[in-house]
């Protein structure tokens, strides 16, 4: 079967017939790009279906103390070097690669992880980004030698990638563009 006409099928108002196959119901949230052409997209979410006017504005409250906790655990994390690097006995190389390693884990994993949240519910993947961090921070308090600080870092690391860039999906999903800052 030819690909239907994109001006004819599309335009058609008089609904029923080969239009219908153009509705995203239709086709299970597929959208015509060009003829022949179709990409996926999420729909628009209903706000007051999705999150009330009370619920919305707690997770941004939330989001913000998230925000604000990860920001004191790297700024930790740089005033704790030097005297982890006395503790543990670490090398200045083996400092600077403790204190890089959740960045460059986080570089690698944050388009992956960005395109998975895409594709699926972004309050689970939050959840569990904001699971992983906590993980990482935790360990990092526990660990004894370079090795494990690194590991540990780089679990905080994947957590971070996990959280930012879907959090700010999620609150653009959330809230309406007059809501949010310009």
């Amino acid at each position: 079967m030819d690909a239907p006409s994109f001006d004819s099928e599309v335009n058609n108002t008089g609904g029923g017939g080969a239009a219908a196959a153009f509705e995203p119901a239709a086709r299970g949230g597929m959208t015509p790009l060009c003829a022949g052409c179709f990409r996926t997209h999420r729909p628009k979410i209903d706000v007051a279906a999705k999150l009330g006017i009370q619920e919305k504005w707690w997770v941004l409250a939330m989001v913000s103390l998230v925000f604000t906790c990860e920001w004191i655990d790297r700024a930790l994390l740089n005033v704790a070097l030097e005297p982890m690097k006395i503790d543990l006995g670490l090398s200045d190389t083996q400092v600077g690669a403790v204190a890089s390693s959740s960045y460059w884990v986080a570089v690698i994993s944050v388009l992956p992880i960005g395109r998975f949240a895409d594709t699926s519910s972004r309050r689970d993947v939050i959840a569990c980004a904001l699971c992983i961090w906590a993980l990482g921070t935790v360990l990092t308090g526990f660990a004894g030698s370079f090795h494990t600080v690194c590991l540990a870092r780089m679990v905080v690391g994947l957590g971070t990638a996990g959280f930012f860039p879907v959090t700010e999906a999620f609150i653009a999903d959330n809230f309406e563009a007059e809501e949010r800052g310009r």
